[in-house]
């Protein structure tokens, strides 16, 4: 098992050079946006690597116009492009790691599934890493070929160019320069991360203080002193972002929207969007 600390960048430097070295690139896997299954999927809303460490990981994607059912090993890499799905499955035993690029920054994360739970089918990973820059402009030079590849079919190459985009992606943690200040700051990150990986789910600001065993008011109060945004001003944003996402690149129903960001009513939902936008939904897909 690597030995891999919660947002401690000297040990995802370690991951990622264990990656490089050791692990490296023999087969990379591309999601397509269809055929999609009925149920629930992950849609990314950024581009992400999912990258087996150990054992066998279990995922199910759309490619070459059928949805993929896939175990990958060490060595298999699986890229997934903004606005395309996947849905990790938990029925093998293994470790992992992701890594998500978002356009403002890099997230890494680790995961050691060691025994079968269901434990990841609604949560995310507890050991991750958070950058405080972006990935530098010729890596998201090779996140747009790769999505390319991936909506034309095109495989040759690949592996290249996710080891180049490995290094890059380790240059661009090598430079990131953050420090924590304090234990609140490093609390209100780490609150800020969860509800980042899990607005899609009906979280609230309760919810997060039971997660993180703190008083909701406590929650706050961090929020005030540490930024501009409140937790439910920023929970708010990220679920309407989203939706807006979904509603101009996909073709999902408002129903499935109101799911897939973290609604339980479409009717509020609509509400909610329609006050943050000035538009209905259906209007704004129109736009």
């Amino acid at each position: 098992m690597l030995k891999v600390k919660h947002l401690s960048k000297d040990s995802f430097m370690a991951l990622l050079k264990h990656i490089i070295k050791d692990v490296g690139v023999r087969k990379v896997y591309f999601s397509q946006k269809e055929p999609r299954p009925d149920g629930k999927t992950t849609l990314m809303t950024s581009a992400s690597l999912d990258i087996p460490l150990s054992g066998r990981k279990h995922m199910n994607f759309a490619g070459a116009g059928e949805i993929k059912d896939q175990f990958l090993s060490p060595g298999e890499i699986h890229f997934c492009p903004p606005m395309h799905w996947k849905n990790p499955l938990w029925d093998s035993l293994h470790e992992m790691s992701s890594i998500v690029y978002h356009p403002d920054y890099v997230r890494l994360t680790y995961i050691n599934y060691n025994r079968l739970s269901t434990y990841f089918d609604s949560h995310s990973a507890k050991i991750s890493y958070h950058t405080s820059i972006p990935l530098e402009i010729a890596g998201t030079s090779i996140l747009r070929t790769l999505t390319l590849m991936a909506d034309s079919g095109i495989e040759d190459g690949a592996e290249d160019l996710i080891s180049a985009l490995l290094k890059i992606t380790l240059r661009t943690l090598e430079k990131d320069t953050f420090t924590f200040t304090g234990k609140a700051q490093k609390t209100c990150i780490q609150i800020k991360q969860y509800v980042q990986d899990n607005f899609s789910s009906p979280i609230n600001r309760a919810h997060v203080a039971s997660v993180f065993k703190i008083n909701p008011s406590y929650i706050s109060r961090l929020f005030n002193e540490q930024g501009q945004e409140s937790f439910n001003s920023m929970l708010r944003r990220l679920r309407l972002e989203h939706a807006a996402l979904l509603i101009k690149q996909t073709n999902l129903s408002i129903d499935e929207i109101t799911d897939s960001c973290g609604y339980l009513s479409s009717t509020y939902f609509i509400s909610a969007f329609h006050k943050h936008f000035g538009v209905s939904p259906g209007k704004y897909r129109n736009l």
